[in-house]
């Protein structure tokens, strides 16, 4: 065996051929190619630049192989058709169509894209014969009777908040639930004169959700947050709610009042006693016995904690909302888990519900679910302790006002603040 040097890398090899120049396949390989292409390019350079082989074409290049014959793909195929002989027209068309859109294409670039698609959209546009619109006089009579509806909760009469305790982010006691109620009524008034102009509003729904008054028994300590013991705010508190409804009464053909009870009027924890033993229940029954000579005012408390009521149609489904639990300081899941279960419950008995209702979070909103609506009212307490220490929040006071058409459902609604300063004059 003879012992070579590799041409390639410079490697010492030993082999029988005696023809071996390389070191291995590899070696050769490279070599193989890196021959052919100093043969291509030296005879590149001897040739030089040919002309482009399309007839009217003065172009002239640099050939990559002995095939290549024209200057461009686009002489290629204008070659290709014309040795055919085959659609010079439709081919000549193709060929106009390429040099279009090359064009488009840089007017692209040049002015932008959003510019270029909408002086076409004018172009096209710009050719459409335009509507002819014939005014229509609005219908004045045969309107759909619509009813509107209140929803009270969250009152917690007797409470008092100071805003020393929670640096002056709300304040809170007997004389500004006053306040705040004698501002609803103005509110509901003025709100349905601007409706009738459209439907007539004829009647009157006033829903209580609970908590009417803020109790003292549920926990202990709790009357150090009343400035009103129990039986004051039952009898103080639906004696003025009594006035309120009453001043409404002359302006509506019907008062339908229905209300369930809430958490804080329950005497002592929760299940120490029956639902319907509630501070709130008192308080609607005084409230339907000092209202008892109003002819249009009918009143509906019912013992369950729920109630249904029918609205132009439309099944609304009213709960105070203190067993629905909340996740991370949110009720949404349990309300959507809440409004399903419930949905269900009542569809068995045929009643399907359209509304849910509730109040207890403190704070208002609504959400669609496939199979209804949930929504969710505000209180007239605002920022307090308990909302600022457990549930790190402290909205606006609000409630909720909205109407009723027997087609549409809700048609419209307000969340009316309460605050002092959306409605001092």
């Amino acid at each position: 065996m003879e012992e070579k040097k590799c041409e390639l890398c410079g490697k010492a090899f030993t082999s029988n051929k005696k023809v071996a120049k390389y070191c291995s396949r590899l070696c050769a390989d490279e070599a193989y190619n890196k021959k052919r292409k100093e043969e291509r390019k030296k005879k590149r350079e001897e040739q030089g630049k040919i002309k482009c082989a399309r007839e009217g074409c003065e172009n002239y290049f640099f050939p990559k192989n002995s095939r290549h014959r024209y200057c461009s793909i686009l002489c290629s195929k204008i070659a290709y058709n014309e040795r055919r002989r085959v659609g010079n027209c439709e081919f000549l068309e193709h060929i106009e169509k390429e040099i279009e859109e090359k064009k488009t294409q840089r007017e692209i670039r040049n002015h932008g894209l959003l510019e270029y698609i909408i002086d076409k959209i004018k172009e096209s546009v710009s050719a459409i014969e335009p509507p002819k619109v014939k005014f229509i006089s609005p219908k004045k009579e045969g309107r759909d009777e619509e009813e509107a509806c209140l929803l009270i909760s969250d009152c917690q009469i007797g409470e008092e908040v100071l805003g020393e305790e929670i640096s002056d982010l709300g304040e809170y006691n007997f004389e500004i639930f006053k306040k705040r109620m004698e501002s609803i009524v103005q509110s509901v008034l003025d709100i349905t004169e601007i409706h009738r102009r459209a439907f007539p509003v004829n009647v009157l729904n006033i829903a209580f959700l609970g908590d009417i008054v803020n109790g003292e028994l549920i926990f202990e300590g709790q009357y150090l947050y009343n400035h009103m013991n129990l039986l004051d705010q039952v009898f103080e508190g639906a004696y003025f709610v009594a006035k309120t409804i009453a001043s409404l009464a002359p302006y509506y053909e019907r008062l339908e009042l229905i209300g369930v009870p809430g958490n804080h009027g329950r005497i002592g924890k929760k299940g120490q006693t029956k639902y319907f033993v509630n501070f709130d229940l008192f308080f609607y029954r005084v409230l339907e016995l000092i209202l008892r000579d109003c002819e249009n005012v009918v009143c509906d408390f019912p013992k369950s904690f729920f109630a249904v009521k029918e609205i132009k149609g439309h099944n609304f489904f009213f709960l105070h909302g203190d067993n629905i639990k909340m996740y991370l300081r949110t009720p949404f899941y349990g309300l959507e888990n809440s409004a399903r279960d419930y949905f269900a419950l009542l569809g068995r008995k045929s009643l399907f519900i359209d509304y849910l209702v509730v109040a207890h979070f403190h704070r208002s909103g609504n959400f669609q679910l496939p199979f209804g609506e949930v929504i969710v009212n505000g209180s007239f307490v605002g920022p307090n302790i308990h909302s600022i220490q457990h549930l790190k929040t402290g909205v606006s006071p609000t409630q909720l006002f909205f109407g009723v058409n027997e087609k549409h459902g809700i048609t419209w609604r307000y969340n009316l603040n309460l605050e002092e300063k959306c409605f001092q004059s």
